[in-house]
């Protein structure tokens, strides 16, 4: 790592990230981020290793980047990205607002006082209504009016303007009511470096055992390293080959083609789309089914069939046909009368339970494939005694790790949740980030995110009784915040990162260190950032009322408890009495079970039996309506592609096509990436809004 790299790096992730969530709230257009290959930051790095670098380099050979300092921006700009979008600010801090605007308006809100059993500490002034605070943050008066649009650099040569911006500026800092966020700002600027460090320790530790020890394949993590790699004249050595530019240039070109139609629908347009509606009338009931809605009419993506073609035979089967045999499997269900309601909703569900379930069973096989690694080094890490085959850096990682998650419990435990419901939903918090990126490295799984939440794992274990009011709404608040969307959490980014800066020789500890730090600076911009620009804008309230499933949950369960004269005892029990008075659900039991049972099956069945064709992602992933629905028909055809090549030319050829695919995937990037830059830049000419259109 050089200083310019680590400097320009750090700059970037942090004006990327603060930038990034103003432009995905505020500018119309594609999303900066969208799961874990986002379009802007791969096609930043095709754009700069293709263009800007070689420039550089006839400017002046020593200004031109290596590798491993292309690496180590590219992993900044990945860990930032868990930041911009989903992973966080889609929904923080508009959920911490929105129940107090809600409240005001629902009755039965009201009536149980549902939103006081929050903790003060998680909700912007205490959970206490105020139109300063609320109101001003959903809707402001008169927009202020800044002197000069940013993009006109040359109105702002002159002291009056100047002068007129600093006094706008102080205008619309006072519209921000900042001690009504000091608290609440505290607790969970406390809470997300707290994590964001501990995954970052969490996937320093797992690196060694899953990149070096069972050498698994990081596909996505091999797009960004065949774009990185370097001859003696700092060259990409994947630009000489033909096969490469073959692959780039056809959907490329067939995004260029595209491009003018989402203006003009009478263009020439070469259709991405397959229609099998008569599936619809053929097969009515079938149809009805979740997830059945893919196979009838799904759009082919260039960069899922490379991505598939990249992935082990068993693994990209898998992923092409879980959607399938989940719609199969449900409809199946259906018709014997089998209860499959409830799936990743706050009430939990059949197939939330299995989903978490095979989740569970898959972390447990994870810690026993690297069982003598992970005990060595903890044994080192705790025990302080030296252990042959461990590294000091993995060692460090797992000591933060142990620090970072006893804080979380700690810190949870302080507003008043039950210490052993903080410390399981922590627990459980880690298991999902674990499994994904576990995903992320060994299936190039860009959208995967499980069909349940941690508070409805722990609703389905201890009862709403044994939670209590509080208990549940914070933790559900919690899983809000932490794995809103965790296909975007910090883990799967930050392993991706990790292998792709190892890959050229920079080392992981170094990497990790960097990326925490970077990530936490970053988030304490954006937060900044975020509520100043949600008073001088209206924030939408969307986002808010994703979560408002959980207030409405509690409402009913406390009005039940009412009735029966138990909510007085449930909100008073102590934290040993809650454990004593745990009512499981049955059907969390029998569907986990039943997950567990089957992800361990597919597991021992694949490491019998060579020839076995189905891997646990098909669990893993089943019912998952993005990654195997709206992908899965991409991913089936590129593992088509590969099993046919390798059955008629062999493994050889089939090795010689890969930077053809990997030319697919970055060609398929570039041509998004280019009509992301068209749609912004004919918003900041024209002031509208462009077509709808999203890479992903």
């Amino acid at each position: 790592m050089t200083f310019r790299a680590i400097t320009i790096g750090v700059v970037a992730a942090v004006i990327f990230a603060a930038a990034g969530r103003y432009v995905n709230a505020y500018i119309p257009g594609p999303a900066l981020v969208r799961g874990q290959l986002p379009i802007s930051v791969f096609g930043m790095l095709i754009l700069f290793v293709a263009v800007v670098n070689p420039l550089l380099g006839r400017v002046k050979s020593s200004w031109r980047f290596r590798s491993p300092e292309i690496a180590v921006i590219l992993a900044l700009l990945l860990g930032v990205s868990t930041i911009i979008d989903a992973g966080l600010m889609r929904y923080f801090p508009s959920i911490c607002v929105y129940p107090m605007h809600a409240e005001r308006t629902t009755p039965g809100w009201q009536r149980t006082r549902v939103v006081d059993y929050v903790p003060d500490a998680m909700l912007v002034n205490n959970g206490e209504y105020d139109p300063d605070v609320v109101d001003s943050y959903f809707s402001v008066g008169s927009p202020v009016a800044w002197p000069a649009p940013w993009y006109e650099p040359w109105r702002w040569m002159n002291r009056e303007t100047i002068d007129r911006f600093i006094s706008t500026l102080k205008l619309s800092w006072d519209r921000v009511p900042w001690a009504a966020w000091h608290k609440m700002l505290t607790f969970w600027g406390l809470m997300l470096a707290l994590v964001y460090a501990g995954v970052t320790a969490l996937s320093v530790v797992v690196h060694r055992q899953w990149a070096r020890k069972e050498k698994i394949r990081y596909p996505l993590a091999e797009i960004a390293t065949s774009l990185l790699i370097q001859d003696e004249s700092v060259n990409t050595v994947i630009f000489r080959q033909k096969a490469f530019w073959a692959g780039f240039a056809i959907p490329f070109f067939i995004a260029m083609v595209n491009l003018p139609a989402l203006w003009y629908p009478d263009a020439i347009r070469i259709p991405m789309d397959i229609d099998f509606s008569i599936l619809n009338t053929e097969f009515p009931e079938l149809m009805r089914t979740a997830g059945a809605k893919f196979i009838a009419n799904f759009k082919l993506y260039p960069a899922a069939i490379g991505i598939a073609f990249l992935l082990a035979s068993d693994i990209g089967f898998g992923l092409g046909v879980s959607n399938i045999i989940a719609v199969g499997t449900m409809y199946f269900l259906l018709h014997i009368g089998v209860d499959t309601s409830g799936g990743g909703g706050v009430e939990g569900g059949a197939m939330g339970y299995q989903n978490f379930g095979a989740y569970f069973g898959y972390a447990l096989i994870l810690v026993y494939i690297g069982r003598q690694y992970y005990w060595a080094t903890a044994k080192q890490a705790f025990a302080f005694i030296q252990q042959p085959g461990t590294e000091a850096a993995s060692v460090w990682a797992m000591r933060i790790f142990a620090i970072c998650m006893t804080a979380l419990v700690a810190a949870l435990a302080a507003v008043a949740i039950p210490w052993h419901m903080a410390l399981l939903g922590v627990i459980t918090v880690m298991l999902a980030y674990l499994v994904i990126a576990r995903l992320s490295a060994e299936a190039g799984a860009f959208f995967c995110m499980p069909s349940w939440t941690m508070s409805t794992v722990l609703l389905g274990f201890y009862g709403f009784n044994a939670m209590g009011p509080t208990g549940f709404l914070g933790l559900a608040l919690v899983s809000w915040v932490l794995t809103g969307s965790p296909f975007e959490s910090l883990m799967p980014f930050m392993v991706n990162g990790l292998k792709t800066t190892t890959d050229v020789g920079v080392k992981a500890w170094k990497v990790g260190a960097l990326v925490a730090i970077t990530v936490i600076v970053a988030l304490s911009v954006t937060l900044f950032i975020a509520i100043w620009s949600d008073y001088q804008r209206p924030a939408s309230m969307g986002p808010g009322r994703f979560s408002s499933g959980m207030y409405g949950l509690a409402e009913r369960n406390i009005t039940k408890l009412s009735l029966a004269g138990q909510l007085g005892e449930s909100c008073n029990y102590s934290s040993w009495q809650r454990l004593a008075n745990i009512r499981s659900d049955k059907t969390f039991w029998v569907w986990a079970a039943t997950g567990f049972i089957v992800v361990m099956a597919l597991t021992a069945a694949r490491l019998r039996w060579a020839w076995w064709p189905l891997h646990p992602v098909i669990i893993l992933t089943f019912g998952s309506a993005v990654m195997v629905g709206r992908y899965g028909p991409s991913l089936l055809l590129g593992w088509f592609i590969k099993v046919l090549i390798v059955r008629l030319a062999g493994a050889a050829r089939y090795m010689e096509l890969r930077p053809m695919m990997i030319g697919v995937i970055a060609g398929d990037i570039a041509g998004g990436f280019v009509t992301t830059m068209m749609l912004w830049g004919y918003y900041v000419v024209t002031g509208m809004n462009g077509p709808n259109w999203q890479f992903w």
